[in-house]
């Protein structure tokens, strides 16, 4: 198993082409030198430093990658280690020697008996990138067709609902990742329970990681050269610049500051808590899917995540009886949602996320203004809404608006069409909006909050209630007393009277 060195230095070595064999020259404090590779260096720090001091060791290679001058920050890094172990950091308890070295060869990514085919190792990791890519195509390609197909479209409407659930859990990712989660998933076998992390962070919360972890798409960060556009044989191309001395010419911005760009690459890993000891180690608990009953959402909580989406994304919010659910409106400068306040509470509720999606979605410009198509806006703000009730444990369903859209996609041209990734990307853009302006965390558990303190309130009155209709059967008032003991008087009255007739 990899730990967090491991990963970051197996990264480094295939994105900047290291040579472990390339060696450095170090100098003791008594004027003797002797040199140490670049992998031997790797495998000090992989095996004898704690993990703090390896986190210095790569923010200070990092720097060196930012710099363009890895191999002298590597040297400059590692200069100060005592490689002859005698003033070295205090290591475990020493094990019988067999099962030391097993140790060493599952945690070590560097020792190999055999020299390092870097070849075969990307090869490797490339096909493994593939094959996740192709997993995640195919299943969506699948989710689609079977949307627009009438006799497959109830079955693939729950599975689009499964995959929404999850955009709840994990919207901190891209749109493209949780559809890579999730094809890798499903296509091991294993459920998504929506607690990704990192194995770093995993680590930091004491967790062990147990499984080979979900490749994801990562950023990288890169310095941006010059290009210019040349004609060719096969026509025109892009080329890099290059000075008198034959190097690229950084590409600088308006102040003169160093541009850099960003590209995305399949070598980032994750793991889900399944694929941890986190649930038996009691590091984590499993989560709930339970809803909130639907006659148990109070007004009270409706009106936190009112108040919460007016001052946050300045809108006017009214609940007044109207003859639709809702509607959204731009008049006077001015945003307004309306809720039909005939709705139960859980409706109201569901109905005020798709007018809040709607409001995001539609009139913000992250979403480039896309051309109106009415099933499409009705199908995203549903799926926003659907997306927000899981985070919030409220019961929601959608309706058919996204296949309609799909459908209504194959009259246009292959290359002009759009696909449901691009529906999702939007949706997940916005839940991503929504999450900053309101954080969907702490507002979610303060409407919870709000509909289990009324919960408790009204189940606290109801048993008062009955306490004290309980004591006034045991413990009569002074007037019902006097009302018992006039018709005891009355029945011994009587009881005497009869009884003389009876004489």
């Amino acid at each position: 198993m990899q730990n967090n060195f491991s990963n970051w230095a197996d990264k480094l070595i295939e994105t900047n082409q290291l040579n472990l064999k390339d060696t450095l020259t170090f100098r003791k404090q008594d004027g003797t030198t002797f040199k140490k590779s670049i992998g031997e260096i790797f495998d000090f720090v992989n095996e004898k430093l704690k993990p703090a001091s390896q986190e210095k060791f790569m923010k200070n290679v990092d720097e060196g990658v930012a710099t363009g001058n890895i191999v002298g920050y590597i040297y400059g890094a590692s200069k100060k280690y005592d490689f002859d172990g005698k003033v070295q950091e205090k290591t475990k308890e020493q094990k019988p020697a067999k099962e030391q070295a097993q140790e060493n060869q599952t945690n070590s990514s560097f020792r190999r008996k055999e020299p390092f085919d870097k070849a075969a190792w990307a090869k490797e990791h490339e096909e493994k990138a593939e094959r996740a890519k192709q997993v995640t195509i195919n299943q969506f390609v699948a989710l689609e067709t079977n949307l627009k197909n009438p006799k497959t479209q109830a079955k693939a409407q729950q599975e689009f609902n499964e995959f929404l659930s999850q955009m709840s859990r994990n919207y901190e990712y891209s749109a493209n990742n949780v559809m890579l989660i999730s094809a890798q998933l499903r296509d091991r076998g294993l459920e998504n329970t929506g607690i990704v992390k990192s194995q770093a962070d995993w680590e930091k919360m004491g967790v062990k990681v147990r499984q080979e972890g979900l490749i994801i798409l990562t950023p990288t960060k890169a310095i941006a050269y010059e290009r210019e556009k040349v004609a060719t044989e096969n026509g025109e191309k892009w080329i890099y610049k290059l000075d008198d001395e034959g190097k690229k010419i950084p590409k600088l911005n308006e102040k003169g500051e160093q541009e850099y760009v960003t590209y995305f690459n399949m070598d980032g890993k994750v793991f889900t808590a399944q694929m941890t000891d986190a649930y038996e180690s009691g590091k984590l608990q499993r989560p709930s899917n339970d809803k909130i009953p639907a006659n148990a959402i109070t007004n009270e909580a409706i009106d936190v995540v009112c108040a919460k989406i007016a001052n946050e994304l300045g809108v006017d919010l009214n609940i007044r009886p109207l003859e639709k659910d809702s509607y959204f409106k731009y008049e006077d400068k001015k945003y307004e949602i309306h809720i039909n306040a005939n709705l139960s509470n859980e409706e109201q509720f569901n109905a005020l996320m798709r007018e809040v999606g709607s409001k995001i979605l539609h009139t913000h410009d992250t979403f480039n203004n896309k051309d109106y198509n009415e099933a499409r806006r009705k199908g995203e703000a549903e799926s926003f809404a659907y997306i927000l009730a899981e985070k919030f444990g409220v019961e929601a369903k959608t309706s058919n608006y996204i296949a309609e859209y799909l459908k209504a996609e194959e009259a246009k041209p292959a290359d002009k069409r759009e696909d449901i990734k691009d529906v999702l990307t939007d949706v997940m853009k916005a839940v991503q909006y929504a999450d900053y302006k309101l954080n969907l965390d702490k507002l979610a558990a303060d409407f919870k909050n709000a509909t289990a303190q009324i919960q408790s309130e009204t189940q606290s009155n109801s048993e008062k209630s009955y306490d004290e209709a309980f004591k006034e059967i045991i413990t009569p008032s002074e007037e019902v007393k006097e009302e018992v003991k006039s018709e005891a008087k009355n029945t011994e009255t009587n009881a005497k009277k009869n009884t003389h007739k009876q004489k």
